[in-house]
């Protein structure tokens, strides 16, 4: 792992090299000025990144646009001090030139922090080995239909947990390519030339068959598009239900809020045939799409998710804080199930808990997984 710190003052410096002193397998370098950390990372592809951002003030808050984005580090820690709104700023700032995560730190660095920052990282690391992902901007529609054929498509299945127990209660549905040479494909390479109705029986199908066949009792969530819901669906989704022996109570159908929610007759008249069975509704990435309260108002939402955008570094982020304090307030008000997203460390699982979401998924507890290897959990 290679790291380089870039602080004005040395003993600062001094200090978050001997906390990283604690890790193995690392390459460090300090930079004694902007001028000299560019030239490092000119030639070196560093994974984690420590800067007094504001103690340079303009020339430090340009130098992340003067990047290029194939060397930007996965992760910084910006560790000046100064108004928390304006570091807060500057870390969107870093989010928007291309690293992974940015967190805010006081001074002195503290061990948590560093911890935290190292963590991080080889989570990134261990997604990135683990998937195998070809950078190809899309698969084409000749590609999706050979996978079709050939069942180079299956399920990948991402954990819930509850909060308070840690238990497995749930799991979300992810589609996934998994091609013998190339390796697995993530749904942002292929879903521009996949036709969204049929990947939604798709996945339910399949999900419906597998998780049947557990040999312990879970939920199901699987994501479902408002264009779907525009055509009758709920007589052959219920269905699909019995003929696997799956109780509809133990479905939820997901939308998120990609775009905003057109309600006609038959959306309407789907959405109400399925919750009098049972089946959830969730709205998924919460806070993040167009018009989250007129939908909370008009769908019969039992489940809301709040995105992981406001998850991520709501320890530190007081804003972020108040987000989830807002939707759990919404939540609750509504008598709506809570789940987090983007999960990664033990202090944000540690805050959502006492903050009283319910469920939670992410890294911390499991990466998404196959059926095979979903079904040798311990439970």
């Amino acid at each position: 792992m290679k790291i380089l710190i870039l602080e004005e003052n040395q003993q600062q410096a001094s200090i978050i090299n001997d906390l990283l002193a604690n890790q193995s397998n690392l390459h460090i370098d300090v930079a004694k000025d902007i001028s000299q950390a560019s030239c490092f990372i000119s030639c070196i592809n560093y994974d984690l990144f420590f800067f007094d951002v504001i103690y340079y003030q303009s020339e430090g808050i340009f130098f992340f646009s003067k990047i290029d984005r194939c060397q930007v580090p996965t992760g910084i820690v910006i560790t000046s001090i100064g108004n928390e709104d304006v570091k807060n700023l500057i870390c969107d700032m870093c989010l928007a030139a291309g690293f992974d995560f940015a967190i805010s730190s006081q001074k002195p660095v503290d061990i948590q922090c560093v911890e935290q920052a190292i963590l991080k990282i080889k989570s990134k690391k261990e997604r990135k080995n683990s998937s195998r992902q070809i950078a190809l901007s899309s698969l084409s529609k000749e590609d999706v239909e050979e996978g079709l054929e050939n069942g180079y498509f299956l399920n990948y299945y991402q954990p819930q947990y509850c909060t308070t127990t840690n238990k497995l209660v749930s799991v979300e549905a992810l589609i996934r390519y998994e091609h013998p040479d190339l390796g697995v494909f993530r749904p942002d390479s292929f879903l521009c030339s996949f036709d969204l109705n049929k990947l939604f029986w798709f996945v339910l199908e399949r999900s419906l068959r597998d998780i049947s066949e557990l040999s312990f009792n879970i939920n199901l969530s699987v994501n479902i598009n408002q264009r779907t819901l525009k055509s009758p669906i709920s007589e052959r989704l219920l269905f699909l239900c019995y003929s696997y022996g799956f109780e509809p109570s133990r479905l939820t159908l997901e939308l998120t809020e990609d775009e905003a929610f057109d309600p006609d007759v038959i959306s309407l008249a789907n959405l109400t045939a399925l919750r009098l069975a049972g089946v959830g509704l969730a709205i998924d990435d919460f806070g993040t799409g167009h018009s989250s309260l007129s939908q909370l108002v008009t769908l019969p939402y039992t489940e809301l998710k709040v995105d992981q955008k406001f998850i991520c570094n709501l320890v530190k982020n007081f804003k972020s804080r108040q987000v989830l304090a807002t939707s759990l307030f919404l939540a609750k008000s509504l008598k709506m199930k809570s789940v987090a997203e983007g999960v990664e460390d033990q202090e944000t699982l540690s805050y959502i808990s006492s903050a009283g979401i319910e469920l939670y998924q992410g890294y911390f507890g499991s990466k998404p997984l196959p059926i095979e290897k979903l079904a040798l959990m311990e439970f």
